[in-house]
């Protein structure tokens, strides 16, 4: 229990750092297209300052086993020394993604995009695979979308032959990955500044409706593609709850005609059986404007210098403890196991700290509490909903025209879609998954539906049987459905 209380302090830095800095936050509403002066950039930097801070004492108590988190001064004594002192053994700790995509032999691009609504994204591309840069054959798109709190990078986060992007890649594919509003390589607007609540005030909704059609298009005209050219996606987490989202608003099939097939990796629509720790902690929540108190209304778990610095350290010395603090907010918690496994099995620990220097890369506080609202829709028969953001009977009557907001037409969704879930992934309960599942096989879309026994949330991207067991499959079915020329033409 203490555990996981200090890390439920450490998630809830954001609101400290958003009370903080109030006076910065009334100007930037007052006027939020306008630049930042000298004196916002000082306040902003005193903000940052004491978030540090905060993270500081937070990953102290918890690493150094302190259990009183009010009292610093039980900081333990080396943890700063040890820090100043960290010299990760592992050479891609905090490399940057171009690094560490060219040092293994593969080409990296960099391109931006722009959503109808204003974001800037930032999208990267493995154009070829190393022995592929002789061929004029046009190499079928693959967008790949990450997860919660994640970016492009955990998709060549491992070795070549571990990590998607480059398996894809070397397999024939022209990888583009993705990065939603608000993580830390798409932090950028046409006229909101990110210090503003405005430019946080989205969920994985805006993510699905905006950014995905907007990657798509983007990458089709970036490489010329003929008209009846379409791309194939492959998404992780909150990337399946955007593309199911995206899917299901499409009504004029505009999307859908650009999309061959779909492949979902530990999806997340259903959260009525949820058991991630974080998320049923703010469930509980007696309100939604509780947790915005609690959390602020901008960005949740936002990377700083400090945590790119004291994660991978953290991970490196503790290994068990690092993946409990990481896995434990979205996998089943140990007390719920049906194996007494250890909490590394299936992970590549010296790899821990690699992960640990990229994550989290910040989501927004709207998203976090749209997952919580999920959670809060089971009824007693069992049943939950796939529904928009519910701001309450009032304004869901001005947003939507009715007291309840609407839930997803999954059963409108045309593409072909494959699932693979894991039996210990607490936000991809097996019940959850299995209700996506039988709309989808009712529609017509499923092609197919893989469980893995023993696999976490996490693991689909970073975890062994993720290269093992999930990729080798997932690539056949992308060959099968962008591959034959019926199929890519016809989408059935």
């Amino acid at each position: 229990m203490a555990r996981w209380m200090a890390v439920a302090w450490l998630l809830a830095v954001p609101s400290v750092m958003s009370r903080s800095n109030m006076a910065l936050k009334d100007r930037w509403e007052a006027s939020p297209g306008s630049k930042s002066s000298e004196s916002d950039g000082e306040a902003m930097e005193s903000a940052t300052d004491e978030a540090s801070q905060i993270y500081r004492t937070a990953a102290s108590h918890y690493f150094g086993d302190v259990v009183e988190l009010g009292d610093r001064e039980k900081l333990p004594k080396d943890f700063e020394s040890k820090l100043e002192s960290y010299k990760p053994k592992d050479t891609d700790v905090g490399v940057s993604i171009r690094t560490l995509v060219e040092e293994k032999g593969y080409p990296f691009e960099e391109y931006t995009c722009e959503t109808k609504d204003g974001y800037l994204l930032t999208m990267h591309r493995i154009p070829h695979g190393r022995e592929g840069a002789q061929t004029s054959e046009m190499r079928p798109p693959l967008l790949l979308k990450h997860g919660v709190l994640d970016s492009s990078y955990t998709w060549v986060a491992n070795s070549a032959n571990q990590s998607l992007g480059f398996l894809a890649a070397d397999a024939g594919y022209d990888v583009w990955m993705g990065n939603n509003r608000g993580n830390s390589f798409s932090e950028k607007h046409v006229r909101v500044h990110p210090s503003t609540n405005a430019f946080w005030d989205f969920s994985f909704h805006e993510m699905g409706k905006f950014d995905l059609p907007a990657e798509i298009s983007c990458l089709l005209r970036y490489i010329d593609a003929a008209p009846e050219q379409k791309v194939a996606i492959v998404a992780h987490s909150q990337g399946t709850s955007q593309t199911l989202a995206a899917l299901s608003l499409d009504e004029d099939e505009e999307l859908a005609e650009k999309v061959s097939t779909v492949v979902l990796l530990a999806p997340v629509a259903f959260l009525g059986h949820a058991g991630s720790p974080m998320l049923e902690f703010y469930a509980k929540a007696t309100s939604d404007d509780e947790l915005f108190q609690m959390l602020g209304r901008r960005s949740f778990m936002h990377s700083t210098s400090f945590l790119k610095v004291a994660f991978p350290m953290m991970c490196e010395e503790s290994p068990e403890k690092c993946v409990r603090t990481l896995w434990e907010m979205v996998s089943v918690p140990d007390r719920e196991w049906k194996y007494n496994f250890d909490p590394t099995y299936n992970i590549n620990t010296t790899r821990l700290p690699v992960y640990a220097s990229f994550v989290p890369a910040g989501i927004s506080t709207k998203a976090l509490v749209h997952f919580a609202q999920l959670m809060r829709t089971l009824d007693q028969t069992g049943l939950s909903k796939f529904q928009q953001f519910d701001y309450g009977p009032e304004k869901n009557l001005f947003m939507y025209g009715a007291s309840s907001p609407p839930e997803y037409n999954l059963s409108r969704i045309s593409t072909p879609i494959a699932i693979f879930s894991g039996e210990r992934d607490a936000l991809g309960n097996n019940q959850d998954v299995n209700t996506l599942a039988e709309i989808l096989k009712g529609s017509g879309n499923l092609v197919g539906a893989w469980r893995l026994p023993h696999v976490r949330h996490c693991d689909f991207i970073w975890g062994s049987e993720g290269y093992t067991k999930v990729y080798p499959t997932a690539l056949e079915i992308l060959d099968k459905y962008t591959r034959s020329p019926v199929l890519a033409v016809s989408g059935t």
